[in-house]
């Protein structure tokens, strides 16, 4: 499997044609910081993975709406663990209304935006609101079939505000190894800082 059908699976829903860049950020790979001051976040992101943010050296073909901005790829070769980052400009709703309206869509429906030649067999593992260092954070966990590699793949987003902007968190990963890379999951998003208040 593919870093880059595994996160194309895992994004296709939350997230055509690509706007200028408005929320460059930088990679400090000396102290494996993440920073993005424009859109207000920064993350540290374990040493051993293989970081982009720069749109030319991404890999993972995403559909943004005009509203949305890719700004980090990143890939855990160890547990083919991967993460894209995308920053949505608002105007925004809370988190506990956006995760309202989230559940409110039948699963049917969810399944169906989210067919594609690569992934099938859509489930829904969880939706819901989650506090994470004092701020409300969606959490969305599903899984689908990757159909290049025969494989159920894990995606697992996760979404804060910054100011008038939604930070998409979204993590994929072959649904065997979850469990396994669960923690580092739960130990990068602890990482996270918002330098812009909600």
């Amino acid at each position: 499997m593919t870093k880059s059908t595994v996160l194309a699976v895992l994004v296709g829903v939350l997230l055509t044609a690509c706007t200028p860049t408005r929320f460059a950020g930088h990679y400090e790979r000396a102290d494996n910081i993440y920073a993005n001051d424009a859109a207000g976040f920064s993350l540290t992101i374990p040493p051993h993975w293989v970081v982009y943010t720069q749109r030319q050296d991404f890999t993972v073909p995403l559909q943004l709406r005009p509203d949305q901005e890719q700004v980090l790829e990143a890939y855990d070769p160890a547990f083919r663990l991967g993460l894209v980052i995308v920053v949505q400009q608002g105007p925004l709703l809370a988190i506990d209304e956006l995760v309202r309206r989230m559940q409110a869509v039948p699963e049917d429906q969810v399944a169906q935006r989210l067919r594609a030649p690569y992934a099938t067999d859509f489930r829904q593992l969880g939706l819901r609101t989650l506090v994470l260092k004092g701020r409300e954070v969606a959490e969305w966990i599903y899984t689908v079939r990757d159909t290049t590699a025969g494989r159920d793949v894990t995606v697992s987003s996760y979404i804060v505000k910054a100011g008038e902007r939604y930070v998409y968190l979204t993590f994929s990963i072959p649904a065997a190894q979850y469990g396994a890379a669960k923690p580092v999951i739960t130990s990068l998003l602890h990482t996270l800082t918002l330098t812009i208040d909600a």
